[in-house]
């Protein structure tokens, strides 16, 4: 149990701290009842079509550590939201509801908020500054050396 413990916060650790430019997300053929594609940090992504089609949103709560201003924006799963101030761009490609990793697969073990989890993509001045994954029931995730992305909400279709 350790082992798979220690596994998964390393496969977290790495996740959220890829930068790469190439996080577009990229579908690969699977069995007809399920949706798969990679992340950038290329694990599996691996989720029923239930799931898929039940969440709307996601909203997204961003602390600007340099003046300790916070800014909320709801962002469609799948797509994009421009802030004007600060001026980032926030992306919601992938939500898991029941977020797990088993194999190197993230999946959904449920389509409950157990524990919630959404990977965001962020962007200033069109330079991507976050690609990582934000989780609903821990506030250490999503740090970048300005701010700090949380998953404040998710909305149902």
């Amino acid at each position: 149990m350790q082992i798979v413990v220690s596994v998964f916060i390393c496969c977290l650790l790495c996740s959220g701290c890829s930068r790469q430019e190439s996080g577009k997300t990229q579908n690969k053929a699977s069995a007809p009842t399920k949706l798969s594609h990679y992340s950038s940090s290329d694990l599996k992504i691996d989720l029923t079509p239930d799931v898929t089609k039940s969440w709307k949103s996601v909203r997204i709560q961003i602390l600007d550590k340099t003046n300790f201003l916070t800014s909320e924006c709801d962002v469609p799963i799948g797509g994009a939201y421009q802030l004007s101030e600060p001026s980032l761009r926030i992306e919601a490609p992938v939500f898991v509801p029941d977020f797990v990793m088993r194999n190197g697969t993230i999946t959904s073990q449920s389509n409950q908020l157990n524990n919630p989890a959404v990977k965001i993509v962020a962007y200033q001045q069109g330079k991507q500054i976050f690609n990582g994954w934000v989780y609903g029931r821990s506030q250490e995730t999503g740090m970048h050396p300005r701010f700090r992305f949380m998953l404040a909400d998710v909305t149902r279709k």
